[in-house]
């Protein structure tokens, strides 16, 4: 893919990624998958979906919150594209984390300060 989104929208996609495949994240959703376990016939599709789902939710939500605009269809298919190239990383992962029960959040996430990345110029909403 020829990098449709802006460099920043990148860089924030990978970094909610990374959140959503720590540790804790991970042990919670398995918690979440535990609930269900009865219904499910196999908890690592479930897990996956669950994985899917969420990001995809924060995609469309970051493009509302700094854009006030839905993802074009190019924008959206890159960012599937991230998570198609990040699959094996994700199941790995899946099964490598332990079950836990759904555990607290005291962590706080990346800030913005923290990544180089410079708004497009070009992008009237920034």
């Amino acid at each position: 893919m020829g990098g449709v989104l802006d460099p920043f929208l990148r860089g924030f996609n990978e970094s909610l990624m990374d959140t959503n495949l720590s540790e804790i994240e991970v042990q919670n959703l398995k918690g979440i998958t535990a609930i269900f376990s009865k219904e499910i016939k196999s908890k690592l599709d479930a897990q996956f979906g669950f994985i899917l789902g969420f990001s995809y939710a924060k995609f469309l939500m970051q493009f509302l919150i700094l854009k006030n605009s839905m993802p074009t269809k190019e924008e959206t298919k890159e960012f599937f594209e991230l998570l198609k190239r990040r699959h094996p990383e994700i199941v790995s992962i899946l099964r490598d984390v332990r079950v836990a029960d759904i555990v607290e959040r005291n962590e706080s996430v990346a800030s913005f300060e923290e990544h180089e990345v410079e708004p497009d110029s070009e992008d009237p909403t920034f």
